[in-house]
């Protein structure tokens, strides 16, 4: 009996352990994914900001042609607004990258949790089988031992009574 305790105390343990380890994976998958996430939505400020600057500069320019021409004036402008939603697209599209990524390495980071915690509990599994055959062979062992023990008594008690007449 001690003998399963302690194997399955030792499955026990080993099932804990490696549910940890899985716990510490999902962990640091969803840390990358956070830090994937600041990374894209820092990109897109920085490109949101050179939009900004290229708008400012197109308007410098604009305001000088305006001196040169209204005609003039009005297709830097247009250019100013179409660079402008180019680069606000692309930052766009950065964000939803990035969000994509680490959307990813979160589900990946769950099913290698859940393929180690099912491992740990198939290897648990195993250990309790074993722990169960072994009480069973040494439950066998045990009734050969009490048949045995019962044999030599009758043939004990046998020959006192022989010894008796």
């Amino acid at each position: 009996a001690d003998t399963v305790k302690a194997k399955a105390g030792e499955a026990a343990a080993d099932a804990k352990k490696k549910a940890q380890a899985a716990g510490e994976t999902v962990k640091d998958k969803a840390q990358q994914a956070r830090a994937a996430a600041e990374d894209a939505a820092a990109g897109a400020k920085a490109k949101a900001g050179e939009a900004a600057e290229t708008v400012k500069e197109k308007a410098g320019e604009a305001k000088e042609a305006v001196k040169e021409g209204a005609e003039k004036a009005r297709k830097v402008a247009g250019e100013a607004a179409a660079d402008a939603k180019v680069k606000a697209g692309q930052a766009a599209e950065t964000v939803k990258e990035k969000a994509g990524e680490a959307k990813e390495a979160v589900k990946e980071g769950a099913e290698k949790a859940r393929k180690v915690a099912g491992e740990a509990a198939a290897d648990a599994k195993v250990k309790a089988g074993q722990a169960a055959e072994t009480v069973k062979e040494k439950a066998g062992e045990a009734k050969e031992a009490v048949k045995e023990g019962a044999e030599k008594a009758r043939k004990v008690a046998g020959e006192a009574a022989a010894d008796a007449k």
